[in-house]
Parts: C-alpha cells; sequence; structure tokens
C-alpha cells in the first residue's frame, strides 16, 4: 500500500453560527488511499463533536474520482446543520486541490512517457 495522501479544504463560516466562535475557518480534512482514491479517514471543524462524527461518517469510504456532486447531494440532503453551506464549500475547496493533484501528476506521467519513447504507437 501506498503512502496516505491528506487534503484539506477551507471556507468561511457565516454569522452567528457557534463554530465561528471556536475556529477562523471551515476546515474539511480527508486521508485518501491513493490507488483508490478512497477517503479513509476525515475531519472538519465544526462545534460539536457529533456533527463532526456525522460529517466524517459520510466522507470516509467515499471515492473522490466519483467528483464531488454526489456527496454533496447526500450532505444536503442528510446534514441540516448551520454551517452546511461551509461545510459544503470547503468540500469544494478540498476538491479542487485534489484534482489540481491529479492533473499535475498526470502532466508529469505524460512528459516522462514523451521524452522517454514511451509514447510511440506499437505496431499490431
Amino acid at each position: 500500500m501506498k503512502q496516505l495522501l491528506f487534503f484539506t479544504g477551507q471556507s468561511k463560516f457565516p454569522q452567528g453560527v457557534p463554530a465561528k466562535n471556536m475556529y477562523d475557518l471551515c476546515t474539511v480534512s480527508v486521508e485518501i488511499e491513493p490507488d483508490s482514491n478512497v477517503i479513509i479517514r476525515a475531519s472538519c471543524t465544526l462545534a460539536n463533536e457529533h456533527g463532526r462524527a456525522f460529517i466524517s461518517s459520510l466522507l470516509i469510504g467515499y471515492c473522490l474520482e466519483q467528483g464531488i456532486d454526489d456527496i454533496v447531494a447526500e450532505i444536503n440532503e442528510r446534514y441540516f446543520g448551520t454551517s452546511k453551506n461551509a461545510v459544503i464549500a470547503a468540500l469544494k475547496d478540498l476538491y479542487r486541490k485534489y484534482s489540481l493533484y491529479n492533473q499535475d501528476k498526470k502532466d508529469k506521467f505524460r512528459k516522462i512517457r514523451s521524452t522517454s519513447g514511451l509514447n510511440m504507437q506499437i505496431p499490431s
């Protein structure tokens, strides 16, 4: 197994949310297994443990290769805390960073292929 990857995403809490008194930003963090892109651990900066555990339970087991539309829909359908929009915005920021990482990885692979001659067509 490869070493795990760690990503975070952040957003601002709205006024009047209890977590804003504790944290400057809403942060969602995940550990991802790089071969499967599945989230194996997750946390977020919500004010109470129950909310943090609930968001974590929604994220664990989710494959980021699928995009985030499904997990955003699930959060919208199941989480009714006052920080919902902040959590979703932080998750979108996290996914943006994950996508940039994957694009950079693909670009490096393409560069290696093209400079090593692996880009040539193999005769059938």
